[in-house]
């Protein structure tokens, strides 16, 4: 290994080698050193926006599929050995016919097509290199020498050593073929099934520790040209899927074990390095990312603690709100939280462990290698491809529709103001007609005017209706009462005005906030207008009720029965306000005659 550091370095400093002779020699410098350090280089290959200079993006990408090859008559001893060992049977025995040359090379093994003699099958044989568990040995203990200093040196408080053990382990279980099988066969289960995804069968039976054999997929390597954004998306659709719905995610989504198929689908082809999320995680990863989207900072910092971000002790969670805002901040171009940058978020959050006491689970190194090589496949073809753009619709319908207490509690914080228990009716909007995030509105008049659609109303029905809308009932119901009430004391300020007096003033006046926004929500809700006009001038007409259109849809009895108990409940709420406001006029008039 020396002879390479060396041979490295004096490529690096002698100013008299050209550009591509120093990228072609740092490629082959990595492909030689050990696997570590090629599934380096495969990651910042697919990270456009770190290595900025295109020639050398394009070097490090061959070491995806171009990884330096090792002998094909060694590769076929190792398969003949395998065989001999475990079946006592020849190759001929298994492949009716085998091709001597391999169709790729990877940094752990080489792959030979060929077809299966007892069905005709066309597959794929992934032969593992000769020695690569000792050689990843060396890698990962030179890895933890170098954890340990820079630790030390940069008096970082995440746990280095333990994020390189973590990769460790899962990179001695992709030197398992046999783990590699079932890992393939389990994914298929959980994913082969979704639209636009293809997962390849594999020969469990046929398998070894050394020798992988599974379906051979015809396609095409990204990028994609015109279809590489519909491609995308399904990647990171499929991602979103394992990661925060099945727990079963793959750790190693390079454009090298993507294909795009004939028929347009993309097939995984590797699942050496796999992870698992447990359920809990992935709640809290979910109410994290609600809270993002509506930056709530101070509640992201309670779902640090649950992840393991913060000690469970911590208690200065004020300290740590601008520090977060910040970061979160910094990472959103001109302050759209649509922009946000995954990348430069995760360097944030990184960057904050100097200034605070996070330490980064290794868990969380490895999902973060995951998004950050799929969002690096996206900006290369895609430069304003954002993976919360992709996110936020997934997130909002786990949250509208999963009955998880946890997803549900995350639910109320993002749609409940937590001082006044009221129905925040913009973010509700943005949840259930899918918007792009808003920032929170401070005048109410102005949700009001963005809440009403056609789209919303029947959504916002339903949803209240439904067992996951229950806990905003009691919010709603409020909202109602106080908009009738004001109704109701306009009307009566309104007569007492066109009255000179006959009609006495209410005790209490109306909002005549409440009453604008009111027209205002009476205009998107009725195809004519239904204009109100405090104190002076109360006009009102309406021909086409969409709201009463949408209600008479409504068929379950079990919906029928909760809007009954509501309109019972809002009846209810109105008779005590005007009960308790008549004894109170009473009072007055008592107190006002005896004085």
């Amino acid at each position: 290994m020396d002879a390479f550091v060396f041979h490295l370095f004096s490529i690096l400093f002698i100013k008299s080698y050209s550009k591509t002779t120093i990228i072609n020699s740092l490629t082959t410098v990595l492909a030689k050193i050990g696997p570590t350090f090629v599934k380096v280089g495969q990651l910042l290959s697919n990270r456009p926006d770190l290595i900025k200079d295109s020639d050398l993006l394009e070097g490090l990408k061959s070491l995806q599929d171009q990884v330096l090859k090792f002998d094909d008559n060694q590769a076929l001893e190792i398969l003949q050995n395998e065989i001999k060992s475990h079946w006592n049977k020849q190759i001929s025995d298994i492949f009716s016919e085998l091709e001597e040359n391999a169709v790729a090379s990877a940094s752990l093994g080489q792959v030979y097509r060929g077809v299966l003699r007892e069905n005709g099958k066309l597959v794929a044989i992934k032969i593992q290199r000769p020695d690569i568990s000792l050689d990843a040995s060396i890698d990962l203990m030179i890895l933890r020498v170098l954890a340990v200093g820079i630790k030390k040196q940069l008096k970082l408080r995440s746990d280095l050593v333990a994020i390189i053990d973590e990769f460790g382990m899962k990179l001695f279980d992709e030197l398992n073929y046999v783990k590699e099988a079932r890992n393939c066969a389990r994914f298929k289960q959980l994913y082969g099934e979704l639209d636009g995804v293809y997962v390849p069968d594999v020969y469990q039976n046929l398998t070894t520790k050394k020798i992988l054999v599974m379906e051979f997929v015809n396609g095409t390597k990204a990028p994609w040209g015109d279809d590489s954004v519909r491609m995308t998306k399904i990647g990171v659709e499929c991602s979103l899927k394992q990661l925060l719905e099945g727990g079963f995610y793959n750790l190693d989504p390079h454009s090298g074990n993507l294909l795009r198929t004939d028929d347009g689908r993309l097939a995984y082809l590797d699942f050496g390095m796999m992870g698992e999320l447990e359920q809990q995680k992935r709640y809290e990863i979910i109410a994290s990312i609600a809270h993002l989207i509506n930056r709530e900072y101070s509640l992201l910092v309670t779902d640090f603690i649950k992840l393991g971000f913060l000690p469970d002790d911590f208690g200065d969670t004020e300290m740590l709100v601008p520090i977060l805002q910040d970061a979160f901040q910094s990472a959103t171009p001109d302050g759209k939280l649509s922009k946000l940058s995954f990348s430069a978020l995760s360097r944030n959050i990184s960057g904050i462990a100097r200034k605070a006491p996070i330490r980064l689970p290794p868990y969380y190194s490895l999902i973060i290698r995951s998004l950050v090589i799929l969002e690096g496949i996206a900006l290369s073809s895609d430069p304003n491809f954002k993976i919360i753009d992709q996110a936020y619709p997934y997130v909002t319908n786990r949250l509208l529709n999963d009955q998880s207490p946890e997803l549900l509690e995350a639910l109320k914080d993002v749609i409940l103001d937590r001082n006044s228990g009221r129905i925040r009716w913009s973010r509700l909007e943005s949840l259930l007609i899918d918007e792009k995030p808003k920032l929170p509105k401070k005048e109410i008049s102005q949700s009001a005017q963005n809440a009403l659609s056609n789209e919303f109303l029947s959504k916002a029905i339903t949803f209240f209706l439904s067992a996951n809308g229950r806990f905003l009932r009691d919010a709603l119901i409020l909202d109602l009462v106080d908009t009738i009430d004001n109704v109701g004391l306009g009307t009566v300020e309104y007569l007492h005005n066109q009255s000179f007096g006959l009609i006495p003033e209410p005790i209490d006046h109306a909002d005549t906030r409440s009453l604008k926004n009111l027209q205002t929500v009476l205009k998107n809700a009725f195809t004519t207008g239904f204009q109100i006009q405090p104190r002076r001038q109360t006009r009102a007409r309406f021909q086409d009720n969409r709201a009463l259109k949408i209600l008479s849809q409504i068929g379950s009895t079990p919906q029928r029965e909760e809007l009954t108990m509501a309109a019972w409940r809002v009846i209810g709420e109105l008779s005590d306000r005007n009960s308790k406001r008549f004894w109170r006029l009473v009072r007055y008039r008592v107190l006002k005659k005896s004085a």
